[in-house]
């Protein structure tokens, strides 16, 4: 696929991925640090996926997804009825 970066760009992007790559090759998680992130993550999923629900298509009149719900007669209520069971 071509990329729609000038050359000028595209050199700028080169120069920042190999200047920071080593700080992040070297800040690697251990695997109770992964697992530990996996946990939180997995705790908070349902809130997280509300939160972006809501965000996302209920506070955008013009969102198609907010259209499809209206239309659909589904609220952010019912959804969060629907993660809790």
């Amino acid at each position: 696929m071509p990329s729609s970066l000038s050359p000028l760009s595209e050199l700028s992007l080169s120069l920042r991925f190999l200047r920071d790559l080593p700080a992040f090759l070297n800040n690697a998680l251990t695997p109770s640090q992964c697992e530990s992130s996996i946990d939180n993550q997995k705790t908070s999923r349902e809130a997280s996926f509300l939160d972006i629900i809501e965000r996302a298509v209920f506070r955008l009149p013009d969102s198609p997804y907010h259209q499809l719900m209206r239309w659909a007669a589904i609220d952010n209520h019912q959804i969060k009825t629907w993660t809790d069971q």
